[in-house]
């Protein structure tokens, strides 16, 4: 499996007027530089390293000419070239589909070459897709690709291109189609579209205005209070709820004010006459205290505590009793029943927000965690409620330093313990923080140790000294153990395994060249010097290795399915091929190429068998997450598999993974082997903050058909093996092993 890091360019574009557009996708039309027209050329990760881009005479598929990128002779840093090509989107549509050709000549094993196209919306990415998946390397001639996309209003801005993720090697590209609908991009009309207000607000576009160093201890509490204020009036006030105010910069004049006020009585008149302001609320018939089997219920307490006044307490209560009802423009759901957030704007021209803006950061993060993430009863490590008092220092503490603000952002998201939840984001000081260079192995957490598990790069190990087993105790002259501490508080996971699997691909990360550790082999100790690498030289995969075939017989008898690579429409193929074997192992350590758990589920039991229910919240009521009356169900199937199934998981089977295991379990011959899951279950919902800050949380809860949970405690295996040592240096998949011997023993 490649290196999953997902490639995602940027580019402004210019506003186009109503009508049908030309493009110049065939690449036929140059300018007087002999540059496609239209077309941005040599995007790359690191300008001082360059992958040449241009137009092709000689190798061309149709036409004229063809777009050529080649890979400099030593990569170096360098982690991809690319090219795109750009259309703002006035398109009403439920799929774009772009086809196109690819020649490939000598690309990396460890890199992958492609068509990509992604659809941006107002606060990120929508759909995306560069064919990593489909692994294209080596040499190959003309070949047809195609990429399809869902498609919808939300997309304000189309991108097209090819890219070559490699140390080595060319490519050639030509003959571009997009359609929409199957019908041509150039004869799809022009759709006018509805903008809502708060997209025509720009007064705080370049910032909030807000200078702020520090803040008093008054201060701390009356902003607190605010963001509660604003979060609540957000979610269920009718005219922020409408969009039609820009509710991020309604906030800037009042916590201008509210920040030089002198008590609680001039803080708490401000709001309500902020209130006030918005207009009539309407009385609402339908608009009684939610009932229902509610797994998780808001908490509006706050409203009744004795510091704020009698007349904000009375007037934001009456905001309640007469919430909207109606759809929400900033937190909307999705059909799933999670929050949609599509509306967020990231901000991502600000580079290093100012202080309003870090609040505002805040603010989003803690009140979308209030009122949308499902699991926020488990948060018992920390109240959730004293947090955004806490952090408010933070923010403002990081002092106009753009890597301050990011660690911050990234310390809040770990409080909720959800292994769906990090940060990412595509500013250099958020990459140069992280690391952009590996060392040519892998290391994991194996028996109270950090072990060297797995070769990134053999030969390139090799040339080290390290071997498989080696224990990492340095990096750097700084012990291992002080070097995970420090990592601690920036990863973000639901529990301790997941953790140490996330902590255990950062170790070794960093930007220069070289880094020096100690290792320990066979009770002695040596130092050692590694080199890094990109991570495009190198295969970073932590999952069970992946098989040139989706399904086939691992042993006599034994069929094995790897499910990260199963498709759905293979599933008949696979147990009509293994109806007479002893057993099946599904490998699930991993990540779903597809959904095949009905597919599966339905040979795994004869009797239909509930295996999990869902919790969901609504724009009408944000933060009550009720639990489906019904649960969901697998099996029943015209023809069943009577033989043994072993479900294999461990730390990286995650989400879809551990909701595809939930189901496989219920069968009478079923076992699930290996160890504790992500404990991260459920749909995600994802969103961004200022910066262009991408996160995103689990959106919908999953539990056991009774109820119990399944976020943090992950998956439990029937049979629990973890892989040692010394089965890692014999080059043995103990986990695999326990389940054939499983299989083969005759017992349940």
């Amino acid at each position: 499996m490649k290196n999953s890091k997902l490639f995602l360019l940027a580019f402004l574009c210019p506003f186009i007027l109503r009508g049908q557009i030309s493009t110049n996708l065939n690449i036929e039309s140059l300018d007087n530089a002999r540059r496609p027209v239209g077309w941005q050329l040599g995007v790359q990760r690191n300008d001082t390293t360059k992958y040449q881009t241009r137009v092709d005479s000689q190798i061309v598929k149709e036409g004229k000419y063809a777009l050529s990128i080649k890979a400099p002779n030593d990569a170096g840093d360098a982690t991809f070239g690319s090219t795109f090509y750009v259309i703002p989107s006035r398109y009403k549509g439920k799929r774009i589909v772009l086809r196109g050709y690819l020649k490939t000549k000598d690309v990396s094993a460890t890199g992958f070459a492609g068509l990509w196209m992604r659809l941006d919306g107002y606060s990120g990415v929508v759909a995306f897709d560069n064919m990593q998946k489909q692994g294209i390397n080596g040499t190959n001639d003309w070949k047809e690709y195609t990429i399809e996309l869902p498609f919808s209003d939300e997309v304000k801005d189309i991108y097209v291109g090819c890219l070559l993720v490699s140390p080595k090697g060319q490519i050639w590209v030509d003959d571009l189609r997009l359609t929409i609908d199957d019908v041509p991009i150039e004869k799809v009309k022009f759709q006018t579209k509805v903008v809502a207000g708060a997209r025509l607000d720009s007064t705080y576009w370049q910032g909030s205005k807000i200078e702020l160093k520090s803040v008093s201890a008054q201060q701390i509490n009356d902003l607190a209070l605010l963001g509660r204020v604003w979060g609540f009036l957000k979610y269920h006030h009718p005219v922020p709820t409408s969009g039609k105010v820009n509710w991020d910069f309604a906030l800037f004049p009042i916590m201008s004010q509210i920040l030089v006020v002198k008590n609680s009585a001039e803080r708490d008149k401000i709001l309500v006459d902020w209130i006030n302001s918005l207009g009539e609320v309407k009385l609402c018939a339908n608009c009684d205290e939610p009932k229902g089997n509610f797994k998780l219920k808001v908490d509006h307490e706050w409203m009744n505590d004795p510091k704020i006044s009698k007349e904000l307490a009375e007037k934001l209560q009456f905001v309640y009793k007469n919430r909207n009802q109606l759809s929400s423009y900033y937190g909307s759901v999705t059909p799933l029943g999670g929050g949609d957030f599509k509306n967020e704007e990231s901000y991502a021209h600000l580079k290093n927000p100012d202080a309003g803006f870090r609040l505002l950061s805040l603010y989003r993060f803690w009140n979308i965690v209030h009122y949308y993430f499902p699991y926020k009863y488990l948060i018992t490590e920390d109240n959730w409620n004293d947090l955004l008092a806490a952090y408010i220092p933070k923010f403002v503490g990081t002092n106009d330093d753009a890597l301050n603000y990011i660690k911050v952002v990234q310390e809040l998201i770990v409080k909720i313990h959800d292994t769906h939840a990090s940060a990412s984001s595509r500013s250099d000081v958020y990459n140069e923080w992280q690391g952009k260079l590996y060392a040519p192995f892998i290391v994991q957490w194996v028996g109270n140790e950090w072990i060297v598990t797995k070769y990134a790069h053999k030969t390139e190990t090799e040339k080290t000294g390290v071997k498989i087993g080696d224990a990492i105790k340095k990096i750097n002259g700084v012990d291992v153990a002080e070097v995970v501490k420090s990592l601690e508080t920036y990863t973000a996971a639901s529990n301790d395994v997941t953790q140490k699997s996330r902590i255990a691909n950062k170790l070794l990360r960093g930007n220069e060249r070289t880094v020096k550790i100690e290792i320990e082999r066979n009770g002695k100790t040596m130092a050692l010097d590694i080199e890094r690498y990109a991570p495009a030289q190198l295969n970073l995969s932590t999952w069970a290795p992946m098989p040139e075939q989706s399904y086939y017989y691992v042993r006599d008898g034994i069929g094995y399915i790897y499910l990260g690579k199963i498709l759905t429409k293979q599933v008949d193929s696979a147990f009509k091929l293994f109806e007479n074997a002893r057993g099946i192992v599904i490998d699930n350590r991993n990540y779903p190429a597809d959904f095949p758990i009905y597919a599966i589920g339905q040979y795994l039991t004869k009797e239909i068998q509930d295996f999990s229910r869902f919790s969901r919240t609504s724009a009408q009521n944000p933060g009550y997450f009720e639990l489906d009356s019904r649960s969901l169900n697998v099996g029943g199937g015209r023809k069943t598999y009577n033989g043994k199934v072993a479900v294999l998981i461990n730390e990286v089977s995650l989400s879809s993974a551990e909701f595809h295991t939930m189901a496989f379990r219920v069968g009478p011959h079923s076992k699930v082997i290996g160890s504790q899951t992500a404990g991260a279950d459920g749909n995600v919902s994802p969103f961004t903050l200022p910066s262009g800050i991408s996160t995103q949380i689990t959106g919908i809860g999953c539990y056991y058909p009774d109820g119990s949970d399944t976020q943090r405690i992950g998956i439990q295996p029937d049979i629990e093996v973890r892989p040692t040592k010394a089965g890692i240096m014999a080059g043995k998949d103990e986990v695999l092993e326990k389940a054939i011997e499983w299989i083969q023993s005759g017992k349940d």
